[in-house]
């Protein structure tokens, strides 16, 4: 897959001097689509991949199957942060449910595209119409993180 330069606005709106930043990202993936836009989808969707980094969950089945969230290393307790980014990421995650929480995690976090989400569904879904539930996934994080 080849990775495509893509200018997004960095800062607010009029009066606050917005900047524009090449960001690198494969053709197809969830920065490709949205950044030029700017879009509420691309925000919440930006946010959701932060808060699923900053809680240290590596694996969408770490929320799923009850694992141990805890690490190791000599750390007493979690971080404030961590705790915070986990809380927003367990109760987005409850009120997604468990497919589209899986669908945004490959694509928003994972970097999957739609090409490639829609191959683990087998022949069922093509490309376009993954492009589609993912866009509906999207707007839905969008009313839910609202």
């Amino acid at each position: 897959m080849s990775e495509a330069g893509v200018q997004i606005r960095v800062g607010g709106g009029a009066g606050y001097g917005s900047n524009q930043t090449v960001v690198r990202c494969r053709t197809g993936s969830f920065e490709w689509r949205y950044a030029r836009q700017g879009s509420p989808q691309y925000h919440a969707g930006s946010a959701f991949a932060r808060d699923w980094e900053r809680s240290g969950i590596t694996l969408p089945s770490a929320l799923m199957g009850g694992a141990s969230i805890g690490g190791g290393g000599g750390w007493k307790g979690l971080p404030d942060e961590r705790v915070m980014a986990l809380d927003r990421v367990l109760t987005t995650t409850k009120a997604l449910g468990g497919p589209i929480t899986r669908r945004l995690v490959a694509y928003c976090v994972e970097g999957l595209t739609p090409k490639e989400i829609a191959r683990t569904y087998g022949d069922v879904i093509t490309p376009n119409a993954m492009a589609n539930i993912l866009d509906c996934d999207l707007l839905e994080l969008v009313r839910v993180v609202q």
